[in-house]
């Protein structure tokens, strides 16, 4: 049942008309009230434009609230489908993914198979479009370089211990999900009527 905040207010009476209109009658209403009511119709446009279920409403809402940050969440198959509308300006956390992403693939370190092109590759874990990085990347030939598995360095400085490995591949994880995370709440918050249903519910 729906509590009224302490805070409410009342709209003021308006006095009777010259006209021998009837004045208003005074109404109250909380911030509570147009909350709720708001985020049932903004529900209700986010699940429309994206077909969301009730599920996945509650679990997209739950990521960008911050209850739900695992990898299973934020690889959830509707999660990276709405990620991948995102177009035009990068984030910071996007670009600091596909920095690492960028510095791994010349490492040699890449969990990919050998003859993988480096656009390929930050295409699929950036979840866009080829174009978008042949854009963000004009003029490096992303498409033409390939893959290569390394055990050393490039610059010959010996062998990858598995500490250095181990820590790689943390640090792969933290700044996977911060690019998701950012990306998708950044998203939703700027396209507007297509998706803000989703973060206007959680205000």
């Amino acid at each position: 049942m729906l509590q009224l905040s302490p805070y409410h207010y009342t709209l003021p009476e308006t006095k009777q008309t010259m006209k021998g209109r009837p004045s208003r009658t005074s109404t109250t209403s909380t911030p509570r009230e147009h909350k709720s009511k708001s985020s049932i119709t903004n529900q209700t446009t986010a699940a429309i434009q994206f077909s969301l279920t009730p599920q996945e409403t509650r679990l997209i809402n739950d990521i960008v609230q911050y209850k739900d940050t695992s990898m299973q969440s934020l690889k959830h198959p509707k999660v990276q489908e709405i990620i991948k509308t995102r177009k035009g300006r990068w984030v910071k956390e996007e670009e600091e993914y596909a920095n690492f992403l960028s510095k791994e693939f010349f490492m040699g370190l890449a969990d990919i198979k050998e003859g993988t092109t480096k656009r390929s590759y930050l295409s699929n874990k950036l979840t866009c479009t080829k174009m978008r990085i042949s854009k963000k990347f004009k003029g490096q030939n992303n498409g033409k370089e390939v893959f290569t598995r390394k055990t050393e360095r490039p610059d010959n400085g010996g062998a990858y211990s598995l500490e250095e490995i181990h820590m790689h591949r943390q640090r792969h994880v933290k700044l996977e999900k911060e690019f998701i995370l950012s990306t998708l709440t950044t998203l939703l918050k700027t396209t507007g009527n297509k998706v803000r249903g989703v973060v206007m519910c959680l205000y």
